[in-house]
């Protein structure tokens, strides 16, 4: 059991500790002053600590440092864990501390998970203290994002972490840009190259500055797989998952199917059922490593039907685990716009009718607002036609929405169908409004 001076040392350790502010990110932590309790989501190494540091930087400068506590529950002073750890540790820092009641106290628990029965004591908190904030983490190879929010039995909004965005890459790196003028700044160069480097390596946060990036990319994914997939699932069959996550990953940013899934593994030798596949598929999504894009349609029938495309979490992390082409290169700028607009919202489709494919629609609320071509160039004349042949279709067949193709480097304007079409840059276009905004988690919410 945790003696008493044991807790007093972890306690006036993390009183004395300051947070490391870190790069500005766009993580809306600041929606715990209306749930009071939010929990912090996204895959390992995306940054969800260091989000809750850059939080706690900025409470520092409004409320007493005494009204504030973080704890990385991993910490080996805590262990062996008792049963009543949490209300010791709340005991202990309010003789401590003597925080200031009248102002908010804030609780940032990281690693949740290891504590026993930890939901009941932070929801006993959360309902009991008026003026406690409460924001937890979770490992993601012990406890899911679907796991926090059951715990938590919608008293709290989770608030997704995903590695660095383009902008955030460029913070990381100390530039700085306004949004209506990049394309014609001195820094546009500077920007350019950056994101090159964007490109190749991807928006971990621990590849920022490594001189080889594949190599750690490498480890977060033998980690994601054994921690988060085969230890976390406890799957059986290890060649099975291996090489259908090894396919799944080599058609990103395409559309696939659990049949097609199948068909192929028992070209291969393999004796399955769609099911198993299907599981497989969930495993991944639950632990944030990939995505599926449904097709859209007005029947979910057929949204659940049709073949989904898939994308990863990470365009670096992609390049370092299977092998790449040059023929990837409009794929992978495909998979950053992905992940662009998957920051902002989950309601993502792909258009396709017999002739023609559009790569995403965008949806607000009851309709399509934005529809999107990818290509890495539409300077030869086919993919030029293709590209539009699929944007024109799709706006006609939802004629409220803004069109856009986004390239590598092309800048333009086309007409459709008395609709002006930019062509932009993807650089160009992931600066121009970062997300997501703190009004769609109030009407998520």
């Amino acid at each position: 059991m945790t003696d008493l001076e044991n807790l007093k040392k972890v306690i006036v350790n993390a009183l004395e500790w300051s947070p490391p502010k870190g790069v500005d990110r766009i993580v809306h932590l600041d929606l715990v002053e209306e749930t009071r309790l939010l929990s912090v989501v996204g895959p390992r190494r995306a940054g969800k600590t260091y989000a809750c540091f850059q939080f706690l930087h900025k409470q520092l400068t409004i409320i007493p440092k005494s009204n504030i506590l973080y704890l990385n529950l991993e910490d080996e002073r805590l262990y062996p864990l008792s049963k009543t750890v949490l209300q010791d540790l709340w005991e202990t820092y309010l003789q401590v501390s003597q925080p200031e009641v009248t102002q908010p106290i804030y609780l940032i628990l990281d690693e949740i998970q290891n504590i026993p029965n930890w939901s009941r004591w932070v929801r006993r908190m959360h309902d009991q203290y008026s003026m406690i904030r409460i924001i937890v983490t979770g490992s993601s190879s012990k406890l899911l994002s679907r796991e926090l929010a059951t715990e938590l039995r919608g008293r709290a909004i989770s608030i997704e972490v995903f590695p660095f965005s383009f902008p955030e890459f460029l913070r990381a790196n100390g530039v700085t840009w306004n949004p209506k003028t990049v394309a014609y700044s001195t820094e546009k160069p500077k920007i350019n190259h950056l994101f090159g480097e964007y490109f190749k390596r991807g928006g971990f946060p621990g590849i920022l500055e490594a001189t080889y990036p594949e190599k750690i990319l490498q480890e977060y994914f033998k980690a994601m797989y054994v921690r988060d997939l085969i230890e976390r699932f406890k799957i059986e069959n290890i060649p099975l998952f291996e090489d259908f996550l090894r396919l799944q990953i080599q058609q990103f940013s395409a559309v696939t199917s659990i049949s097609k899934m199948e068909k192929l593994l028992a070209e291969i030798g393999y004796s399955l059922s769609k099911n198993t596949l299907t599981n497989y598929i969930r495993y991944a999504r639950e632990s944030y490593i990939l995505f599926q894009v449904p097709i859209y349609s007005n029947k979910i029938k057929n949204q659940l039907r049709y073949p989904k495309k898939t994308y990863a979490i990470d365009h670096g992390l992609l390049q370092a685990v299977r092998f790449s082409t040059s023929e990837d290169f409009g794929r992978l700028l495909e998979n950053i716009v992905f992940m662009a607009l998957r920051r902002k919202t989950t309601d993502i489709y792909y258009y396709q009718d017999k002739t023609c494919e559009c790569d995403f629609l965008v949806k607000e609320k009851t309709q399509i607002v934005l529809a999107i071509q990818v290509a890495y160039t539409i300077k030869n004349n086919k993919t030029r036609e293709r590209e539009i042949k699929g944007l024109t279709q799709a706006l006609l067949d939802n004629p409220n929405a803004k069109g856009l193709i986004l390239t590598l480097d092309e800048t333009d304007e086309i007409i459709i169908n008395g609709k002006l079409i930019p062509i932009l840059p993807v650089w160009r276009w992931l600066l121009e409004d970062e997300g997501p905004h703190i009004d769609d988690y109030k009407i998520a919410k």
